[in-house]
């Protein structure tokens, strides 16, 4: 049978995308993590899903087409590796 789940009901902490990117890969609200705004970079105290992947021995890659998510931007460690 198929499995998954269905979130009918789901807000973004953020109407801006590093902010609300950050929330999503990192678990924590905003306030938390600092990346308040699309001119701000995720502090590197924050540890990222894609960082726990990679130190559990897993390849991530994203596919993205905005720039300030791409590879060298300062907010692509917490997507890729």
């Amino acid at each position: 049978g198929e499995e998954g789940i269905v979130f009918e009901n789901a807000w973004s902490g953020c109407n801006s995308t590093i902010p609300s990117h950050a929330s999503i890969l990192t678990g924590v609200r905003i306030f938390e993590h600092g990346a308040l705004n699309n001119r701000s970079n995720l502090p590197s105290s924050n540890v990222t899903l894609a960082e726990r992947l990679r130190r559990a021995g897993y390849h991530t890659a994203a596919a993205v087409s905005i720039p300030m998510l791409q590879a060298d931007s300062q907010s692509a460690r917490s997507i890729s590796g």
